[in-house]
């Protein structure tokens, strides 16, 4: 582990938008708040396949 503590000046972000929550999951690659479900991306097997 490496801890560093710095005097550092980091600027408020301008609120904008609203906020979601996402999920990271197995059977799913992500859900968020909103119900948008994203499949798992197969890199792999697409690799596999064009061999």
């Amino acid at each position: 582990m490496l801890s560093l503590q710095l005097d550092v000046d980091i600027p408020d972000s301008i609120p904008h938008g609203k906020a979601i929550g996402v999920d990271l999951g197995l059977d799913k690659f992500a859900a968020t708040s909103e119900g948008l479900l994203i499949a798992r991306p197969k890199f792999l097997k697409k690799r596999d396949s064009r061999d």
